[in-house]
Order: structure tokens, then C-alpha cells, then sequence
């Protein structure tokens, strides 16, 4: 995995800390996993086919898996 910040910004490495701490500290909770994954108005049609393919234990998984 590749995370990348540019800019001019002296505070580059404090934005760039807290994407990881972010990413490491994540909570995927059930409610809001349930949220993002009904349908909405603004969802690609071709997207939407394969948000009921998507379970938050699968989710979680996946975020083990890119952390480690």
C-alpha cells in the first residue's frame, strides 16, 4: 500500500499521521455500515448491483487485512 500527501504545507506529515492513525483505528459499526450501503439517489447503477454483495464482516476483513 501506497499513501501519498504533497503540497506546500509544513503540517503535511500531522495530515498524513492522521490518515494512518485513521485507517489503523477504524470502527466499522453496523449501523452505519447499513447507512452507506442503502440506496441512494446518487449511486452508479452499475456500482449499485454489487452493494448487496458487500457485508460489514466482509468489510471488516478487508480492513485487517489492508492494516497488516
Amino acid at each position: 500500500m501506497f499513501i501519498k500527501v504533497s503540497g506546500y504545507n509544513n503540517k503535511l506529515p500531522v495530515l498524513l499521521e492522521q490518515v494512518l492513525i485513521t485507517m489503523r483505528d477504524l470502527e466499522i459499526r453496523d449501523e452505519r455500515f447499513n447507512i452507506l450501503t442503502s440506496k441512494h439517489e446518487y449511486i452508479v447503477n452499475q456500482l449499485e448491483a454489487e452493494l448487496f454483495n458487500i457485508t460489514v464482516k466482509a468489510t471488516r476483513a478487508f480492513h485487517k487485512q489492508l492494516i497488516s
